[in-house]
């Protein structure tokens, strides 16, 4: 495997850092490892109907610790594999996860905003849970469209907080806090009602073709393990209330929210995520 850098700056704007969530660095990266297996079987089905396949050049673009560029790389045998990041502390990680793949495999230490590789050089782009957290989306857009060959495809896998699901018996400060952590995003450059906007960007960036699908994750089907896993624990509320991301009152209702729904057994659980899909015109 190679890993190389660039001149891409570990101070870049993003409002992501996970160094900065409100609990431990080793916490968040287990949340990043269940984040990206619990939805895998459906992703990977939704990849393959959108165009990716085995031998492509594939641009992992954001890959973080390298949870989905393992996957990628196991369950498509000879993808020639790049991972860009602007967090080289998460690279170090990706570089142990994927020091057992067999195919060939690049990490690169540089912003999105400025892909390092030469015009029309991959097949396939994807970007997993990366744009919300992106100040200048059409910018990455139009970087990720200089890189694509003609007929190349670039697919944003996002959410937007409008339409993220929902979960039942609901929690009545919900709305509120969901409003309260997007505000707090916003105010770091991201966006987590990106979603909604996704078809446009790839029109403006000159993508054809341009699509939309979802993945559809319930609780009935998946169990509720998982989602569970993702939601945090009573420690991780603790932490926010102690860092003042939470008020005294909203710990407080977070914490007899947990157990009333840990103790449910009829609890339903429905998460939505986008993909949106694009194609780099032949002509």
């Amino acid at each position: 495997m190679e890993k190389d850098s660039s001149s891409g700056s570990e101070n870049s704007t993003r409002s992501y850092d996970p160094r900065d969530m409100p609990y431990e660095f080793e916490k968040e990266i287990s949340r990043l490892r269940n984040q990206a297996t619990f939805l895998w079987r459906k992703e990977r089905t939704k990849l393959t109907q959108l165009g990716l396949k085995r031998g492509m050049k594939v641009l992992d673009l954001g890959c973080g610790p390298g949870f989905i560029s393992r996957l990628l790389t196991e369950d498509f045998p000879g993808i020639k594999l790049t991972g860009i990041d602007l967090n080289s502390e998460l690279l170090e990680i990706a570089k142990k996860e994927l020091k057992d793949s067999e195919s060939l495999v690049r990490l690169v230490h540089t912003s999105a905003e400025k892909i390092p590789f030469p015009s029309n050089y991959f097949d396939f782009v994807y970007a997993r849970l990366v744009f919300q957290h992106i100040p200048n989306p059409s910018t990455v857009a139009e970087e990720v469209f200089r890189v694509l060959k003609p007929g190349g495809i670039f697919v944003i896998h996002d959410i937007d907080q409008e339409i993220l699901g929902l979960i039942e018996p609901d929690f009545p400060m919900r709305e509120r806090l969901s409003k309260k952590f997007s505000k707090a995003q916003a105010m770091k450059g991201g966006n987590r009602y990106v979603g909604r906007r996704l078809l446009r960007i790839l029109k403006e960036a000159g993508f054809a073709n341009v699509s939309m699908d979802g993945i559809f994750a319930h609780s009935d089907e998946l169990g509720t393990e998982g989602f569970e896993a993702l939601a945090g624990d009573k420690e991780m509320i603790s932490t926010l209330e102690k860092k003042e991301y939470l008020s005294k009152e909203e710990a407080d209702a977070l914490r007899a929210y947990h157990d009333e729904f840990h103790s449910n057994p009829n609890k339903i659980v429905l998460v939505i995520t986008l993909l949106a899909r694009g194609i780099k015109p032949s002509n």
